[in-house]
Parts: structure tokens; C-alpha cells; sequence
């Protein structure tokens, strides 16, 4: 799907809009593509093991420039993760961010590991910085040890403000916000691949990532890959180990000394230019923010003023056209204009930009138990492709799939999920040997938009989709849930309309809010996608004040399963796979640049001259 900014003036007095007007699925074919091969980047940086790790290659696709955003981490040159279910018991990576201004790199005190300190899938210690570890293993370079010799001990972490803790969860990090690693994967071919979120300050203020110092410079920070191979860190061999397993930390003193560090160049946070200087305010849908994000700093430095981005409403934006100081708004379709209103203070609109808005997806492959072992050995690596037609997206946009409704008896035809529908299984046939625990919905932006009509627009322009909506039953018997039926098309909004809550005797019912929870915006969605985090709620806490639902932690690395609504450009920020939709000619189209222009093509023109509106249904 397509979007076109347009922005227009005339004279001293000129009402300046920029509309943002969210186009067709894009009409010609083009192969699908993962975010990292779409562009270049020139801050690749790789780096090699030593010791016993010497054949080690890790390389991080982007160490410049960076904001909160997802890299990729490759490496080759190790043995291969033995396959098992689900478990590492030796030769994987684990992958951590820290702070540090040594030029070496950091300490391990200064890295954020440990979060997820519950995570059972490798050796007792493993996803923990504790490093004591009983008489049976004690690492002889280890400093932090138990004065007793029977109390735990543990590497403390060390904020950049100074605190030191030596508690997990803490103030700086937890299981819901650490972007630690503890276990990637190696394949037969000694290669393997992971995505790694680069926190800033404003995601872990203990590491202080991107912060402004003296001088206007950003902090930097690190990124720390710890191999495990199959000696524990008292030289013992593998099948020598008490659980023929690898189980201690990797901030134990011998397996940090194996440690591969890369330099991260942050972007400075904050504002771009000096307080007090000339401001001009924009407002406009969260669509254009990317671009303005990366706009500010350079406009700042040429000009020196302030260009202010406020998020607001496509409607709001809208409203602010007819006001006494409009200034610049980024719209996705014409501001009404009052037959009273002044030439001169009319909304003029002239293309600035072109962006899509996509299905964003994070999902791990699971395989069958039964599944052939040349299937199986890409367990725990992300699906790359997926392929949605417009009555899949309405199913899960509907909660039609069994396991998205808490009624027992409300769909008793309709599949439990996704990926036991037939429909989407004759689509994407490799997913007949996965098991996935329930795929139901798309996490969606809570309130009112353009590019949310554009999505239902798509829907009602195909013939399937818009049956389905109405009532008509897929090929396989599967109907929309009936509190969804006649949903009114055209709409701005992703309704909530299922009332069944899930019962329990020991917590209050749990209801479609929480269990399918909006995301606050298209950005959260995507972050969440990427962090293998639903933003669903089914986790009740009696300690809060009132008691409630609390977020679900994100799913471990392996075993993610999220799709999100959200714009092309947020999708390459984060590295999620976009899924390739189903146009009107019966085409599965990915969100190249390619398709985006062929949708940009055919778009139709409005009532308001210089701004074309999308064109879901056109042929091409």
C-alpha cells in the first residue's frame, strides 16, 4: 500500500499542507526480500575470536549512526548447535549491549545481561550473571566470589549514573525490557544469524546510549558477543561436566576473557538544535515521523531552526489547517474547505514523499516433532516469507479463529489459528510441517487514522473479503465472528467487538482488551513484533494497587510468533519480514520500491485537485 505526501503555498499568507494520502496494494509482482538485503550499509563491521574461538567471524550490519533500532548479527567459523527441542546445552552465542568509554570496550559490569535470568533453555547459570557455582564448579579466574564460601555471588551491574546493583530484575533492566540474547543458534555449516535490538537511553537508561556529553557528541556504546563451546570454565570437557552441559554465566571471568567486542556509533537523542532557537511547528500521522526523525538533525544544522514534529490525528492535523496559524501539516487526505474561507488562506498540497503501509511479521521456525531433519535443522531461524490474501487478514482483524475468542461454542467450524487454517496452509505449504501454539491476530494502533481506512479499504475492494465480512463462509466452512458481521466499511479504526472473557477462580475475567491488546501506535506494534512481544496482557498481578492484568514477558528467541500493522519505513527499522499480500489481479506482492511506485500509478485522482486517493480495487 502506497502513500503520497503532498505539500502546496501561495502568497505571504498561504495555508501550507502536507498530505499523506495511503494508496493501493501495490499492482506488479516483485520478489520478496529481507530487510538487511535491501539496502547497503556501509558501517558493517566485523570482527574474530581468539584462543579456541580463533575461527570465529562475527559481523554487525550497521555500527553507525544508530537509534533504537534492530541489526543483524552473523558469524561463521564455530561447530554447529546440536539440534535438541528447544535446548542449548553447548556452541551457541550469547549477545549482550553495554556502556563504556574504555577504547578497549566495556567491563562486564557495564552490560545488560541477565534479564532473562528465568530462561530455562541451557545450563543452570547461563542466562544469569551469577558465578558461583558450587564445589563442583568454580572458575579459577573468577574474583567475585561468596566471603562464606556458601552464599551466592553474582557481577553487579554498573549503571553509566553511577548506581551499582546486584539484583535482577532492577531498576534498569528486566525480562520485559533487556535485549540480551542467551542463546543463538549455530547451523551444520558452522554459519548463524540473529537480530539484535540496539537499545538508547530512552529504552535503558542504564547503559546511556546515544546521550548528548559535552560538546553535542553522542555516548556510544558496545556490542558484546560471549561463544560457548564445550569446555566449562574449570577446563572440564563437555561429557566431564556434572549435566553434560555448559552452565555457567557468561560474565564468569574465563568466558568473558573469550568475549568479541564491536563499537556502536549512536545518534545523538534530544533535540538537534540549541534551546531558543526559531522554532517552525509541524504536526502530521505517525507515517512521515520516520522520515522527519532523520530530517531534524541536518535541517537544524543548515539552518539552524527548529523543525518540530508533533504526532497527532490525521483529523486533528486536518482541523489545524482551518485555524489562524496553521503552519505545516502532514495529512493522508484533503482538508474539507469551508466555501467561505479565503483563497489565500486555502490548503494548497504538492508530493513530498512515498512510503506503505505492510503486515510486519517476527516468526521463529517450529517444527513438527515428525518433521524431516532437513527441516528441523532450521528450527529457532525466522520465517522469511509468508503470503496473506485479504480474507486471512479479515479473519484475524475479526477474531475468527477459534483461539482468539474465549467462547468455546461461538466459531465451532473455524480453525484454532492461522496456521491450522487451510486457506492460508494452501498459500504457504512449508508451514504444514510447523506447530505454532495460537497465531490468531495482528496487533494493531489503538484510535482513529487514514492508513487504518486504507487497510479496510483493501478489504472491502475484494470480492472474498468482503463476503467473508458479511457472513459468507470461506471454501472450508470457516465464518467471521458473528460480532463482527456487517462491520461497517469504509472506517478508521480496528474494533475490539468480541465481549467473551476467559474465566478463572482465582483472578478476574480476562477479556478481549487484554488478551488482544491494541499497541499505542503503528511504532510500538512493530517494536513489540520485533521483541517477539504481542503487547498482550494475560498476566495477573495481585501485588499492584489496583490488582490487574500485567503484560505478557516477550517470547524467548525461537519461539516468536507476532505480526503487527505498521508503516514500510518503521518495518526496516526494526528488520521485521513484511508479509506479501494479494492484489486485485490475484498477484502476492512484497512492499519493494517497485510495487510501492506501481501503486502510486494507479492511484485515482480526488475532489481536491493535486491529491490522489488509494485504489484498492484497480487491476493492473
Amino acid at each position: 500500500m502506497t502513500r503520497q505526501h503532498v505539500i502546496r503555498q501561495r502568497g505571504l499568507r498561504a495555508v501550507v499542507a502536507l498530505a499523506l494520502v495511503a494508496g493501493a496494494v501495490a499492482l506488479v509482482s516483485g520478489p520478496a526480500v529481507r530487510p538487511a538485503e535491501a539496502a547497503g550499509n556501509s558501517s558493517a563491521t566485523t570482527v574474530a575470536g581468539t584462543g579456541a574461538f580463533s575461527a570465529l567471524k562475527v559481523t554487525v550490519s550497521q555500527t553507525q549512526n544508530l537509534v533504537n533500532q534492530v541489526v543483524h548479527v552473523s558469524w561463521t567459523g564455530v561447530k554447529n548447535t546440536a539440534p535438541s527441542t528447544g535446548q542449548f546445552s553447548a556452541d551457541y552465542l550469547q549477545v549482550m549491549q553495554c556502556w563504556g568509554e574504555d577504547p578497549t570496550g566495556p567491563t562486564r559490569e557495564q552490560c545488560q545481561y541477565g534479564g532473562n535470568f528465568n530462561d530455562s533453555r541451557g545450563g543452570n547459570w547461563t542466562s544469569t550473571r551469577q558465578t558461583s557455582y558450587g564445589s563442583t564448579l568454580v572458575d579459577p579466574l573468577e574474583t567475585y566470589k561468596a566471603a562464606d564460601g556458601v552464599h551466592q555471588s553474582y557481577v553487579p551491574f554498573s549503571a553509566v549514573n553511577g548506581k551499582t546493583t546486584s539484583a535482577v530484575p532492577n531498576e534498569y533492566f528486566d525480562q520485559y525490557s533487556t535485549n540480551e540474547i542467551d542463546y543463538a543458534r549455530t547451523s551444520s555449516d558452522g554459519s548463524g544469524r540473529e537480530f539484535f535490538e540496539v537499545e538508547t537511553a530512552q529504552e535503558a537508561s542504564g547503559l546511556g546510549c546515544g546521550e548528548r556529553l559535552t560538546g553535542g557528541k553522542a555516548r556510544n556504546c558496545w556490542l558484546v558477543v560471549v561463544p560457548r563451546g564445550e569446555t566449562e570454565v574449570d577446563g572440564k570437557a563437555l561429557a566431564d561436566t556434572p549435566y553434560s552441559q555448559i552452565s555457567s554465566s557468561p560474565l564468569s571471568a574465563t568466558n568473558w576473557a573469550s568475549r568479541l567486542v564491536v563499537p556502536l556509533g549512536m545518534q545523538p537523542i534530544g533535540l538537534a538544535c540549541p534551546i531558543g532557537s526559531a522554532e517552525r511547528k509541524i504536526v502530521g500521522q505517525e507515517s512521515i515521523e520516520e522520515s522527519m526523525t532523520r530530517w531534524q538533525p541536518a535541517l537544524c544544522a543548515t539552518t539552524g531552526t527548529i523543525y518540530g514534529f508533533s504526532r497527532v490525528s490525521d483529523d486533528l492535523a486536518r482541523a489545524q489547517l482551518g485555524s489562524s496559524a496553521p503552519g505545516l501539516a502532514l495529512i493522508s487526505r484533503p482538508a474539507s474547505e469551508p466555501s467561505t474561507v479565503s483563497p489565500a488562506l486555502r490548503p494548497v498540497y504538492a508530493p513530498v514523499g512515498l512510503t506503505g503501509l505492510v503486515i510486519a511479521l517476527n516468526i521463529d521456525q517450529r517444527s513438527l516433532y515428525n518433521a524431516p531433519a532437513a527441516v528441523k535443522l532450521h528450527d529457532g531461524q525466522r520465517v522469511t516469507s509468508l503470503k496473506l490474501n485479504a480474507r486471512l487478514v479479515a479473519k484475524m482483524l475479526t477474531q475468527s479463529y477459534r483461539a482468539a475468542t474465549a467462547s468455546s461454542t461461538l466459531l465451532p467450524n473455524n480453525p484454532l489459528d492461522l496456521t491450522r487454517d487451510k486457506e492460508f496452509l494452501a498459500l504457504n505449504p512449508d508451514f504444514k510441517q510447523y506447530f505454532y501454539g495460537a497465531v490468531t491476530d495482528i496487533t494493531v494502533p489503538l484510535g482513529l487514522s487514514d492508513a487504518t481506512r486504507t487497510l479496510w479499504d483493501w478489504l472491502a475492494a475484494d470480492p472474498d473479503s468482503r463476503a467473508f465480512l458479511t457472513g459468507t463462509p470461506d471454501p472450508y466452512g470457516a465464518t467471521v465472528n458473528p460480532f463482527y458481521k456487517g462491520l461497517t466499511v469504509p472506517r478508521e479504526d480496528y474494533p475490539k467487538s468480541d465481549p467473551n472473557c476467559a474465566t478463572y477462580a482465582d483472578a478476574p475475567p480476562l477479556c478481549t482488551l487484554d488478551a488482544h491488546a491494541y499497541g499505542n501506535d503503528m511504532h510500538e506494534g512493530a517494536r513489540g513484533a520485533a521483541r517477539g512481544d504481542s503487547l498482550a496482557r494475560g498476566l495477573f498481578d495481585r501485588t499492584a494497587n489496583p490488582p490487574t492484568y500485567k503484560r505478557n514477558p516477550p517470547s524467548l528467541s525461537g519461539s516468536r510468533a507476532v505480526l503487527a500493522v505498521t508503516d514500510r519505513a518503521t518495518a526496516a527499522r526494526y528488520q521485521l519480514v513484511t508479509a506479501q499480500l494479494q492484489n486485485a489481479a490475484g498477484a502476492f506482492v512484497a512492499p519493494t520500491d517497485a510495487s510501492v511506485l506501481a501503486g502510486l500509478a494507479v492511484m485515482r485522482p480526488s475532489t481536491t485537485s493535486g491529491v490522489l486517493l488509494p485504489a484498492p480495487g484497480v487491476k493492473r
